[in-house]
Order: C-alpha cells, then sequence, then structure tokens
C-alpha cells in the first residue's frame, strides 16, 4: 500500500523461491491489500494513480 514497488517485487521473488503459489499471492497478498485500497478510495481518503 506503500507503493514500495522494489520491496514488492524483491518479497514476491522470494515467496515464489519458497514454494509459494502464483495465484495463492494473488488471493492471498495482492487481493486483499487492493480490497483495503478499494475501501480507502470509495472514502476519498486515498488515490488511485496509474504507473
Amino acid at each position: 500500500m506503500e507503493g514500495d514497488v522494489p520491496a514488492s517485487v524483491a518479497t514476491a521473488h522470494k515467496a515464489l523461491d519458497d514454494g509459494v503459489q502464483p495465484l495463492d499471492l494473488i488471493s492471498q497478498g495482492i487481493g486483499p491489500a487492493m480490497a483495503e485500497v478499494d475501501k480507502l478510495f470509495e472514502k476519498g481518503d486515498t488515490l488511485c494513480p496509474s504507473f
């Protein structure tokens, strides 16, 4: 949620190297984080910039 791309990429690579399935990264990591961002966006508390 903080937008730390290098840390996010490193964490994802480590998880994959440790045997975590890609779908699990999405459903247990990215999905819940995006749900939180969506709640904040709906309340007007954050923006979702495009990169």
